[in-house]
């Protein structure tokens, strides 16, 4: 199978140059110019999935910006904000495995916190946190809002990815197109509190009949 061809392709502040020896796992490495001036060597997967974004220059000047405290530290946004780049970015972090780990990344404009809270504001309660619309898309203005942990809750409901019938989607489409009698709410709990196959979760008829009247 021949090998894709990066040449002049952008990922983040990089752009593959050209193919260059293959890593000690046999794995295709690309040489790269990084925005910054500099070139580096990277696997050609870790460019694709986003895991090698600059020569390093991203990370630190990521790590200086969320160093600033813009006089607002002790504010609970600029907690929030420094919570999401230490997921996203410190692979210590108990929870990076779930976002920088697979891919989720900030976009260069929330590096700087005053960006950050002149496009979300502040939040509308003490119960409200940042949510991305799409779990798997990145913290950006466009995929980002304030939720309550209940709204939260609904989204990942609704991003829930169930294979059936050799076939992924959502559950919300497929409660769609299935049209199930039994709510949302009700499959998901079936799912992942319950570990029911998606087969009893969704032909299995609800316990609970209404009454009339």
């Amino acid at each position: 199978m021949k090998a894709l061809d990066l040449t002049g392709q952008r990922f983040n502040r990089l752009t593959a140059i050209k193919q260059t020896n293959k890593s000690k796992t046999g794995k295709l490495k690309w040489l790269c110019q990084c925005d910054c001036g500099n070139t580096i060597e990277a696997i050609s997967s870790n460019l694709k999935n986003g895991q090698t974004n600059s020569c390093g220059c991203y990370h630190k000047d990521q790590t200086s910006n969320a160093s600033r405290t813009h006089g607002q530290s002790k504010i609970p946004e600029y907690k929030i904000w420094k919570s999401m780049t230490q997921r996203c970015f410190n692979s210590n972090q108990s929870m990076y495995n779930y976002y920088g780990g697979r891919g989720i990344l900030i976009c260069d404009r929330w590096l700087i916190f005053e960006n950050f809270i002149k496009d979300m504001g502040l939040r509308p309660s003490t119960k409200h946190g940042i949510e991305r619309q799409n779990n798997d898309g990145n913290y950006e203005p466009a995929n980002c809002k304030w939720a309550t942990p209940k709204q939260q809750a609904n989204n990942r409901r609704s991003n829930y990815l169930v294979t059936y019938q050799d076939k992924t989607q959502t559950l919300t489409q497929w409660c769609n197109e299935l049209n199930i009698p039994v709510s949302q709410k009700a499959i998901w709990h079936r799912l992942e509190k319950l570990k029911w196959s998606p087969e009893k979760a969704f032909t299995e008829p609800s316990r609970y009949k209404k009454s009339a009247g």
